[in-house]
């Protein structure tokens, strides 16, 4: 908690905050640190990873304004 609150202070977000104070925020709000959400390939098997190199290849390929290259993020909340 001492990390997160020299870091709040580091960034000018406050003057001053202890690590209790940002502990008892966290618990307020419900943030969870130890809880993360992230999604994770289950097997990277012969088919993923060809691909996976199929798209690493569109990426290497030189600029082309008449075939421009689109990524997009997606991104789930819930």
């Amino acid at each position: 908690m001492q990390t997160i609150a020299d870091e709040l202070i580091r960034l000018e977000v406050v003057d001053y905050i202890t690590d209790t104070t940002v502990c008892e925020m966290m618990k307020k709000n419900e943030i969870k640190l130890w809880l993360v959400k992230e999604w994770c390939i289950p097997q990277a098997d012969a088919e993923f990873v060809a691909k996976m190199e199929d798209i690493l290849e569109v990426y290497q390929r030189p600029y082309d304004p008449l075939n421009p290259v689109v990524c997009i993020d997606e991104t789930i909340s819930g």
